[in-house]
């Protein structure tokens, strides 16, 4: 099986789930249950680059969960997410390579388990602070703010060489699986799998904070910080705890995004990476955590598989692509922001919302339809706009004319 027709089928089970009859809950927790059991019979199927690629994804859909988080809910825009990645895959590096940086603190090599959390937890720290120092800045301050700090890191790293490497890098040996897994499952497999649990830990965790309290406090802040201090939401801790969970998702992303490299330098994520993930989560659909995988998978694509499909039309060529594949890759995306302004994933939603009425007829489903087009005129409201085409008469108070 190709990756191309596993993407197919993934595209049209999402079509199907959306237009099926039926409620919503149960489509979507049928059409995760399929999703999640191709994802487990995918590196089986394909060939070890493939899985390599689908292994990258699954760590950049999970840094895209932590952006949507600041991003997508909160409001904010942060630029600096690629410097939590290196942050995460630094202390991957440091922690299993085996050479004493900390001294006794990594004079043996740590588990994969250990890593991953601690990782999180250096991102998340440094998010924390980013986050207080970052309270007073709004919009384009707040992206030059953020997108600074991605660009300071490596030439930090680069200037404490005994500690980072410098520019030689640090090296690690490869994290085989556990002895349970021996002969079960391969190198490439088992880094495969531990970035699919990864995700759906990562996912399952931000689902439920979004859909809690703490969730509607940060989309009240985004909404009115006002109207959110009104209400007795504590603004300044959701802000700095929304960008510490993003920077801690950040951090794992990035240990796991090392893991198959076994080698971390300055470059390894480079400051760009920060907008190509953003970049990547508003074509994806920015406040739904299901773009993350869209967007991540855009992120590993569009620069090599898309980018040779383009050069095979009519008047292109591979050779002619090749030499300007940031030109190819920003018209494919500014053609899908113009298609789907909102976003893959919210393009889904809007599509469920046309689904046909099951069991009618079509010259049937064309009078309904007409029949509810007409009643909403009648009403001065258009279906499609949210905003009413009447104009409220003046308030002229309670005296009579």
């Amino acid at each position: 099986m190709t990756i191309w027709v596993l993407w197919l089928v993934t595209v049209l089970l999402c079509i199907g789930a959306v237009l099926a009859p039926g409620g919503l809950r149960w489509r979507l927790s049928a059409l995760a249950l399929v999703l999640i059991a191709i994802s487990c019979l995918a590196p089986f199927l394909l060939p070890v680059y493939r899985v390599s690629q689908l292994t990258r994804m699954w760590s950049l859909a999970i840094s895209l969960l932590g952006l949507n988080i600041i991003s997508g809910y909160g409001g904010q825009v942060s630029l600096g997410q690629g410097a939590f990645m290196l942050m995460g895959a630094y202390t991957l590096a440091i922690l299993t390579d085996g050479t004493e940086q900390l001294g006794m603190v990594d004079a043996r090599p740590w588990p994969f388990w250990a890593v991953l959390p601690v990782a999180g937890g250096v991102a998340g720290a440094a998010g924390v602070v980013l986050g207080v120092v970052s309270l007073r800045w709004r919009g384009v301050f707040l992206a030059l703010g953020t997108f600074a700090a991605a660009l300071a890191l490596p030439h930090v790293l680069l200037r404490y060489d005994n500690f980072s490497g410098g520019a030689r890098g640090i090296r690690f040996p490869a994290t085989p699986p556990p002895k349970f897994l021996d002969g079960l499952l391969s190198q490439h497999e088992w880094l495969y799998f531990l970035g699919l649990l990864s995700f759906l830990l990562a996912f399952g965790l931000c689902w439920n904070l979004h859909r809690g309290f703490w969730g509607r406090a940060l989309v009240a802040t985004r909404e009115s910080e006002l109207a959110a201090k009104a209400m007795g939401v504590n603004v300044t801790r959701i802000r700095v705890e929304a960008f510490a969970l993003s920077a801690g998702l950040g951090g794992v992303a990035g240990a796991l995004y090392a893991m198959p490299l076994r080698f971390v330098m300055h470059e390894t994520i480079e400051p760009l990476e920060s907008i190509y993930l953003f970049l990547a989560l508003i074509v994806g659909g920015m406040g739904s955590l299901a773009a993350a995988i869209p967007a991540a998978a855009l992120l590993i694509y569009l620069p090599t598989d898309v980018v040779q499909v383009v050069g095979r039309l009519p008047g292109l060529g591979v050779e002619l692509v090749s030499r300007a594949p940031g030109l190819i890759q920003g018209a494919l995306v500014v053609a899908v922001l113009l298609l789907l302004p909102n976003g893959i994933v919210p393009a889904l939603g809007q599509l469920a919302s046309w689904r046909p009425a099951w069991g009618l007829r079509p010259w049937q489903l064309l009078a309904v339809q007409w029949r509810g087009a007409s009643s909403a005129l009648r009403r001065g409201r258009p279906m499609a706009l949210g905003k009413s085409l009447r104009r409220e008469a003046p308030d002229n108070g309670d005296k009579e004319v």
